[in-house]
């Protein structure tokens, strides 16, 4: 009895930090075909540089941060890059040896840690 007792004073804690429908992003998750389908490059590389801000600086599309007054917010983001050589060609053009994978990150480093905020890398 003392176990049942126990398991109901700690459920409300577990269901609490599951998330509900609200706090959920409608996302596409495309499985490894389709992804391979809509590519023209497929490699297995390495990186030789580490990744290095560029000049670029804009703001990321269709991403908005919802104050708490409700005001949306543009988030702006920085470009950088990283320099990757090619081990193998799995889709594409062969004689690629090397290519730059131009990423984005976002500008404000108080908001790269939210909770459920955009995951940039």
């Amino acid at each position: 009895m003392n176990g049942l007792r126990a398991i109901l004073k700690t459920m409300p804690v577990f269901l609490w930090l599951l998330p509900n429908q609200a706090q959920a992003r409608l996302v596409s998750m495309p499985n490894y075909k389709e992804m391979l389908a809509k590519s023209d490059l497929v490699v297995i590389a390495n990186p030789i540089t580490t990744t290095a801000d560029t000049k670029e600086h804009s703001f990321l599309p269709d991403i908005w941060r919802q104050e708490k007054n409700g005001e949306k917010n543009r988030i702006e983001s920085i470009g950088v890059e990283t320099v990757f050589t090619v081990c193998a060609v799995l889709k594409g053009d062969t004689a690629i040896k090397q290519f730059v994978a131009p990423l984005s990150r976002g500008a404000n480093p108080k908001h790269r840690s939210e909770r459920s905020g955009s995951r940039l890398l």
